[in-house]
């Protein structure tokens, strides 16, 4: 199907010599000429037309205010003046008007490429147009789905936070209620134990005896359990901390609890954090109380703390030359109960790294161990910069 061509032009024979200009160069037109202004504001409110051809001036209609029309009617249609004389400053003036090339009558050799540009620019627009209507379809799509999933992520997000408020709430009830009758029995034990001594032979004296170690025990595990429900529950409220500060305070008060032991604390660089002092205190105080007791069979104990910066987070550690453990069994290490040394070897519960991995999660660190048996280990934390 030929290109069908507006011509804005006065001269009939001008306009033949285009069409034939573009004829021999194998370019099919079919050409409605017009010559004054009304008929081509008729023409263009018609449409259908592919290209515009202008002469850039007329006896009572100039090029320049056809082009205003067409901008305003039609901008995606080509706009190209063939005209007479035509100066380099006029023609740079058109085509920053929006005209998209212009050819001198005189030259007419050079329209049929102008025209070939122009339709082939005419074919990369109706691309990218196709293309773009494509993009915002999938984009639609993408946007609804994605509403779609975060509706259900809130959702799961929501039943998440029910079921560990739940949880934390059914762990705190839980461990005030086992506290009463866990202070009877102990209280009731002892009683027995200290009135009643005389009259209990060795075995019942035993018995006694395991029955208030093993309340005793039950009774750490209840403030465990009530410190780590604590833990998850309490909002994260960051400030800037100095580590080094902190951790010489630490050492301080465990060195009073230390008695005669032969411990080397080395405290290396430490970068300030940005977090929960309360609940940053708590880790450390966790991490180093660790290294004191699982060096406790060291001659000369040796525990170091220090820290690196990086990027986006700065990573800290300490590291004892303890009993070390297993690195098999890592993964272990940071659950609720979960012990890799006897309770006669060495006491606890097995909740104080759990404490730490549940404040390292909330302030959006990680935290992890290396070790190996009787070399030591190296707890490792990180927390976000800033």
């Amino acid at each position: 199907m030929p290109l069908r061509v507006l011509h804005l032009e006065d001269d009939p024979m001008d306009a033949e010599l285009v069409k034939a200009a573009l004829k021999s160069e194998g370019i099919g037109l079919d050409v409605i000429r017009v010559a004054t202004r009304d008929s081509f504001v008729s023409a263009i409110e018609g449409g259908g037309f592919g290209m515009i051809f202008a002469d850039y001036s007329l006896p009572c209609f100039d090029g320049l205010s056809a082009l205003e029309i067409v901008k305003e009617k039609c901008p995606d249609v080509p706009f190209i003046f063939v005209t007479g004389k035509m100066g380099e400053e006029t023609a740079i003036d058109t085509l920053k008007s929006g005209a998209t090339d212009y050819v001198l009558k005189q030259r007419l050799s050079r329209l049929a490429p102008a025209v070939r540009r122009a339709l082939s620019e005419i074919r990369e627009r109706q691309k990218r147009r196709q293309a773009e209507a494509e993009l915002k379809k999938y984009q639609d799509r993408l946007e609804a789905l994605v509403k779609e999933r975060t509706a259900e992520l809130e959702r799961v997000n929501a039943q998440l936070a029910a079921a560990n408020k739940d949880l934390e709430s059914f762990s705190y009830s839980a461990s005030h209620d086992l506290r009463s009758p866990l202070i009877t029995i102990e209280g009731f034990s002892r009683l027995i134990e200290e009135d009643y001594s005389d009259k209990l032979d060795e075995d019942g004296r035993r018995f006694i005896s395991a029955i208030r170690r093993n309340a005793k025990k039950m009774g750490q595990m209840i403030e465990d359990i009530l410190s780590f429900s604590k833990a998850s529950a309490k909002s994260v409220h960051k400030t800037e901390i100095n580590m080094e500060a902190l951790a010489g305070k630490v050492i301080d008060e465990l060195t009073d609890d230390m008695g005669k032991r032969n411990i080397k604390f080395e405290i290396r660089h430490l970068p300030r954090a940005y977090g929960d002092l309360p609940m940053i205190r708590q880790v450390v105080v966790n991490l180093l109380s660790n290294a004191v007791k699982y060096t406790l069979p060291k001659e000369k104990a040796v525990i170091e703390i220090g820290g690196v910066e990086d990027e986006d987070s700065n990573t800290y550690y300490v590291k004892d030359n303890g009993v070390g453990f297993d690195p098999h069994s890592a993964d272990k290490l940071f659950g609720l109960f979960q012990r890799l040394h006897g309770h006669k070897q060495f006491k606890g519960t097995g909740v104080g790294l759990a404490i730490i991995k549940r404040i390292i999660e909330k302030h959006r660190g990680s935290v992890w161990a290396e070790a190996r048996p009787d070399k030591g280990a190296t707890f490792y934390f990180t927390l976000p910069r800033g």
